[in-house]
């Protein structure tokens, strides 16, 4: 994913929105950008605790693939993984679609949504 290409440097206000935004007791935040065709999700953790089940809401149903996570070896994290993960969203019963994710501590993680 070359950013400079994908739109996402054009702010039109509307292409940004916010998935979690009041979590103050665990200080995670979470939101999406959107350009054209292009989707993605970054999830922040900013707090030293350890998740190994997280569910993050999502914008669509459908696959989501990490583009970049900070735990990862080469940028100085613990977790030898994949270059790349996918995640399947899932639903509640609500109108909202989740994903369920590790959330590393003080860490933060890019997902890019898999278009059919």
């Amino acid at each position: 994913l070359q950013y400079i290409d994908t739109g996402f440097l054009v702010n039109k206000g509307d292409n940004y929105k916010w998935l979690i935004v009041d979590n103050k007791d665990q200080s995670i935040f979470a939101y999406y950008r959107e350009a054209g065709k292009n989707v993605i999700v970054t999830i922040l953790n900013m707090t030293p605790v350890y998740y190994g089940s997280y569910h993050v809401p999502v914008p669509y149903e459908g696959t989501y693939k990490e583009i970049i996570n900070s735990d990862l070896e080469k940028f100085g994290g613990y977790t030898n993984r994949d270059k790349y993960i996918k995640y399947a969203s899932f639903n509640y019963g609500a109108e909202q679609n989740f994903i369920d994710l590790t959330l590393p501590s003080f860490g933060a993680i890019v997902l890019k949504f898999v278009r059919k």
